[in-house]
């Protein structure tokens, strides 16, 4: 039985994140309800999201740009 990895450990192998998935992705039946399934996954969505600027920054509106919107 194989160690079971978390969604942050997962984040940062990214080789063993890629190597799990195409595990679960190959025996989905079997496997892929798996602790370590599900959190290589998450964690590649997270990785997705994160590099495609998937995380929003919010600056606060300053006067100047009140007055262009008017």
């Amino acid at each position: 039985m194989e160690a079971v990895q978390t969604v942050d450990w997962y984040k940062a192998h990214d080789a063993e994140r890629h190597s799990m998935l195409a595990k679960c992705r190959n025996n989905p039946g079997q496997i892929g309800a798996t602790p370590n399934c599900i959190n290589a996954s998450r964690a590649d969505a997270s990785s997705v999201w994160a590099a495609r600027g998937g995380a929003i920054k919010v600056a606060p509106l300053t006067a100047a740009d009140l007055k262009q919107h008017k």
